[in-house]
């Protein structure tokens, strides 16, 4: 198992993890009983080790994967949207990506917020 040690010999990470990799702006991914998370240079988990699998991070936001489901989380852990949809596409520049849930697609934000396309030819809603 990998082991993190500080150059005067003290063990920072103890060695319980199956992999760490590289440390990026502080954080390493870490598996651990073929889990994933995030954890710090002092070792604490900063990310839970409760994925499948976690994507890379783009513009702050990863794809996470549990039981062939995805969601995302930010770069602090939090999940902004639970790993409970069947796909999730790349986010344009606006901030718009395609989801699919349950066979429906529809379209989330940055956010998490998800909503549907305007059909251009229904009629409008009467009040």
């Amino acid at each position: 198992f990998p082991v993190t040690i500080k150059e005067q010999g003290e063990e920072v990470i103890p060695c319980i993890y199956e992999y760490i990799g590289d440390f990026v702006n502080g954080r390493a991914k870490v598996i651990l009983a073929l889990k994933e998370g995030y954890i710090s240079y002092e070792g604490e988990v900063v990310i839970p080790i409760k994925y499948d699998k976690i994507g890379p991070f783009k513009n702050g936001l990863a794809k996470v994967y549990v039981k062939g489901k995805v969601g995302l989380i930010n770069y602090d852990g939090e999940e902004i949207a639970e790993p409970k949809y069947d796909l999730i596409g790349e986010f344009n520049r606006f901030g718009v990506a395609k989801v699919q849930f349950d066979r429906k697609e529809m379209f989330m934000r940055t956010t998490g917020e998800t909503f549907l396309p305007v059909d251009p030819n229904a009629e409008e809603l009467e009040e």
